[in-house]
């Protein structure tokens, strides 16, 4: 039986709604060490996805003029996010997740069900299970992380 994407996703991640500061999401990244953080609206439907790509570009398209004015804390997560074309549902094989992924050239993918955002799959979700597969092959190279 093949392992589904349930198995590996990180389950109910950290949002943001569009409505939030640039600055807010960039926060939630760096506290968590992530990379993508969902947007939802106020019923928990997946709307988008900001990557430190997205925060990176914002910051370089509107540089601020001093330490103090960051124009991070003016502009919202709506206006920088990349809306989800599409999402993935937890009971999709492990396989076709991470070929849709390596296909696409995407480091994260939300994972919905019914529209309600119930996970992120990202790349990282992959090496720690390989780790892990390293793990089990090799226990004396084991790495402690």
């Amino acid at each position: 039986m093949s392992r589904r994407v349930a198995e590996m996703m990180t389950r109910d991640p950290e949002t943001v709604g569009p409505q939030a500061s640039v600055s807010e999401a960039r926060a939630v990244m760096y506290r968590l060490r992530v990379r993508h953080v969902p947007v939802v609206d106020d019923n928990d439907v997946l709307v988008g996805i900001i990557s430190q790509s997205d925060v990176m570009a914002a910051l370089s398209a509107h540089p601020g003029v001093s330490r103090d004015d960051d124009p991070l804390d003016t502009l919202r997560v709506g206006e920088v996010m990349s809306p989800v074309v599409d999402s993935i549902p937890p009971y999709m094989p492990l396989r076709a997740a991470a070929h849709k992924m390596l296909t696409e050239k995407r480091s994260a993918i939300p994972i919905t069900d019914d529209g309600v955002l119930v996970g992120i799959l990202t790349e990282s979700d992959f090496v720690r299970a390989f780790v892990e597969l390293l793990d089990v092959e090799d226990p004396e190279q084991s790495v402690m992380y």
